[in-house]
């Protein structure tokens, strides 16, 4: 037994510092990648000339970013296997919860309390069960006494979160927070106008949004994405990608005849508006 507990200490600690290599690779991934060429027409500073606030640099792409962050977390293996059905039994419980979550608050309007009550209770009803049984089919059935299941079960495993393990997941947020916040700073300080811009539509797009549904509704429209999207990219590559490559250059053609009715005095002081070739 002294053996077994010195392996799993040893796991724990080499998974640990796995995981802390992999958070200062990410960092440096993202230091990498960061944006220092001013925006067309700007003599203006980047995000990435400006004093730091949050320490965190500005990444070409936001999403590419998060992506590297995300990456490095010990559970990213686990959740990648989860979204892409690896094992459909896991995902499909996964996923039938989500749905049924969804489906009392949404069409039975349950609150999470009650939904979160419910649950422990069915959870400590069936625990309940499976003790009470199993000593009594011991003691009445086979003559014979027994302990606690769980006690013999659980007799080594206290269920405690060490630093260790809490360090991966708590370096995961800090990043993410500070990507961020790296990139709305750029954004609300204007230093690159075509990227405020665009967060301003999407920003726009936001408030448009939250007429016609409710948060919760989007929260999980997005899970729901998050479930379907990846395995159905994976079966369809070729076709979502010729799509999406016809659907970017008509936008793009739109896009570049819109610009071009712009009057040339406004292309002369907002050099952005010109029109581009592709």
């Amino acid at each position: 037994m002294t053996n077994i507990n010195a392996q799993l200490a040893e796991a724990v600690s080499n998974t640990a510092e796995e995981s802390q290599a992999a958070h200062h690779q990410v960092t440096e991934e993202i230091k990498e990648t960061v944006v220092r060429a001013p925006a067309a027409g700007s003599s203006r500073p980047v995000a990435s000339d400006l004093p730091p606030v949050s320490g965190a640099p500005v990444s070409n792409s936001l999403i590419q970013s998060l992506s590297a962050v995300f990456r490095a977390n010990p559970l990213y293996p686990q959740a990648r296997d989860l979204v892409y059905w690896t094992d459909p039994k896991r995902t499909g419980a996964v996923f039938l919860s989500v749905n049924f979550v969804y489906f009392l608050v949404h069409c039975y309007d349950w609150s999470f309390l009650s939904i979160l009550g419910w649950s422990l209770l069915s959870l400590l009803t069936a625990c309940f069960g499976y003790v009470n049984y199993t000593l009594f089919k011991a003691s009445y059935v086979n003559g014979t006494n027994v302990e606690n299941p769980f006690q013999v079960l659980f007799e080594h495993n206290r269920f405690q979160v060490s630093r260790q393990d809490a360090e991966p997941h708590l370096n995961t947020l800090f990043d993410v927070v500070n990507v961020v916040f790296a990139r709305l700073r750029e954004v609300f300080f204007c230093t690159n106008t075509v990227l405020s811009l665009q967060y301003g539509a999407l920003f726009f797009l936001l408030t448009v949004l939250g007429r016609i549904m409710s948060e919760f509704t989007l929260v999980y429209l997005v899970t729901l994405g998050f479930f379907v999207w990846p395995r159905l990219y994976q079966e369809k590559r070729k076709e979502i990608d010729a799509s999406y490559s016809k659907a970017e250059k008509q936008v793009f053609q739109y896009y570049q005849l819109a610009l071009s009715k712009v009057p040339p005095s406004v292309h002369a002081k907002l050099p952005f508006l010109k029109p581009k070739s592709n």
